[in-house]
């Protein structure tokens, strides 16, 4: 997909708008997260990600040579960014803002457990950092990643079938599944059930947006993409909300949420595009402004 015709970047900056927004209440212990369609703004920015995830991601498979070549082009994405993330942010910024003396911070086993992050092995926490915060996650959002990942292995794995082999409806009933166990895992009541640290309602809960976004980029040219039928969906949305069923929000909003994001994401608005690639550039020192004061606890 040409990136000169389409909005995704601007799409990707309202996300982490939304995903800034809601942490600063959070983090905060602010009451009252804003919520947009019956989730929380941080909520809505993590399942627009996924959805934009699960179209691009798509589209690459359908364009790489090989399942090799696909999974390289996944670990390109994920493992370099990660990997110095997290190598800095437990060996330089930790010790810097740690309230443990250096020696005493690197001594910790959390330190080399949080080093484990750079291979999807989720943990939050580091020795002494944040912890007069209301949160004391260093990085919460990391959950995500796995997540992300395993929709990668599972689309890549199917990707013979789903796309080289055009079965549009294989794709169709992947969305399906994964709406279908959403909706079990939104009124299971049991003991949680874990795969890899990762609990399997946390990954239905976003895991539906992506293999439905994956499955428009299967069923729909982007002719299909249409603005009225997007604010269709936006009224559609509305009154599922209104109608204050849990299941049938489940049931539905992948679908819908997913199209009208799409269609944002096709038109290709220049003007709009061009404000986002500059604003990106605010959006990590943003993140770090709302870490200010628990920094200042522990440098003056």
């Amino acid at each position: 997909m040409e990136h000169q015709n389409n909005s995704f970047d601007f799409l990707r900056f309202s996300a982490a708008t939304l995903v800034i927004w809601g942490h600063s209440y959070e983090l905060n212990a602010m009451p009252s997260v804003p919520t947009v369609f019956a989730s929380t703004v941080n909520s809505m920015g993590v399942v627009i990600f996924f959805i934009i995830s699960g179209f691009l991601v798509t589209e690459s498979l359908r364009r790489s040579d090989s399942f090799i070549d696909f999974f390289w082009k996944r670990a390109l994405r994920i493992f370099p960014g990660l990997i110095v993330c997290t190598l800095l942010t437990a060996l330089v910024l930790g010790p810097l803002v740690s309230a443990l003396p250096t020696a005493e911070y690197f001594a910790n086993p959390l330190v080399a457990d949080f080093l484990k992050n750079a291979v999807l092995n989720v943990h939050y926490f580091l020795p002494g950092v944040f912890q007069q915060n209301h949160i004391i996650a260093v990085n919460g959002s990391l959950w995500s990643l796995p997540v992300e990942a395993l929709c990668y292995i599972v689309l890549g794995t199917l990707g013979y079938v789903i796309v080289r082999k055009g079965c549009r409806l294989c794709s169709l009933v992947l969305a399906v599944m994964s709406v279908a166990a959403a909706i079990f895992f939104s009124t299971y009541g049991g003991p949680p059930i874990i795969f890899y640290q990762m609990s399997l309602s946390h990954i239905f809960l976003v895991a539906p947006y992506f293999f439905v976004a994956s499955s428009m980029n299967m069923i729909f040219a982007r002719q299909h993409f249409r603005l009225d039928v997007a604010l269709g969906c936006v009224a559609a949305l509305f009154l599922v909300v209104a109608a204050k069923n849990p299941t049938l929000l489940t049931l539905t909003q992948p679908v819908l949420l997913s199209y009208v994001a799409l269609t944002i994401g096709m038109m290709p608005l220049p003007v709009i595009r061009s404000w986002s690639r500059l604003e990106q550039n605010l959006i990590i020192p943003a993140h770090i402004l709302l870490r200010r004061s628990s920094w200042r606890t522990r440098l003056v």
